[in-house]
């Protein structure tokens, strides 16, 4: 009877060692390739090779989690600015709901600046290489919208093993936070945890929406990544 139950203990053992094996099995730690050192952009630290996809659940989770459509994020353009940046065009296709559109990011050495459309203010922006305890501020005008004032604070908070239905990353978490004023009313707010895996992506993406002084939490949608595709530069 002894004999059996240390013969369980082990089988116990292993089996908790090849599950926590297993779960770790996906986490991947940045590395900077040589060619970096020339231009982080250029490097793949940023996937920007069209052909690239991402797809990811999305899901509302204000009370029970609930996934309300999927969603392929393709990168199909890279163009080349006068300036030496890149231009880049993502198209997104809604499984569910069938809609189409595309969003718009500039490459600029050091930065990204995200797009609703080309023709507008840009809505954020991150710094790369992400560091811990990166902090940016920026504010300007907006005269698209009647003239609101927009103030967008970006802060790279943790670096840590993060769990997607697509694996286990070790991801960086930015916490961008769109503050937009208008004149007359009150002012409102957008949060957005990024969790970003340099050479892959983002991998998980909040969006917090909160009233005037964030007194009223409104909801949340979340973006979850389920598959991917990167392609290398040639």
């Amino acid at each position: 009877m002894k004999k059996i139950v240390i013969l369980t203990e082990i089988f116990v053992l292993v089996a908790l060692s090849y599950m926590i094996q297993s779960c770790e099995k996906g986490i991947l730690n940045p590395y900077i390739p040589k060619e970096a050192t020339n231009s982080i952009i250029d490097s793949g630290y940023y996937p920007n090779v069209p052909g690239c996809y991402w797809r990811y659940n999305i899901i509302l989770s204000d009370s029970i989690p609930l996934v309300i459509d999927s969603v392929e994020v393709r990168l199909v353009k890279n163009e080349t600015l006068p300036d030496s940046g890149k231009f880049l065009t993502y198209n997104y296709y809604h499984f569910k709901f069938g809609d189409i559109y595309s969003t718009y990011e500039t490459l600029k050495k050091d930065s990204v600046i995200r797009y609703n459309n080309p023709s507008i203010p840009y809505k954020s922006f991150l710094l790369l290489p992400f560091n811990l305890g990166q902090n940016i501020v920026e504010t300007f005008n907006d005269t698209t919208y009647n003239t609101e004032n927009i103030t967008i604070q970006m802060t790279v908070e943790s670096y840590d093993s993060i769990f997607v239905k697509a694996g286990r990353f070790k991801a960086y978490k930015a916490v961008t936070t769109i503050t937009y004023e208008r004149q007359g009313t009150a002012p409102y707010y957008t949060r957005e945890n990024l969790y970003f895996v340099p050479y892959i992506g983002f991998i998980k993406i909040e969006n917090e929406f909160w009233d005037d002084n964030y007194r009223k939490y409104i909801s949340k949608e979340v973006w979850e990544m389920t598959d991917y595709k990167i392609l290398k530069k040639i």
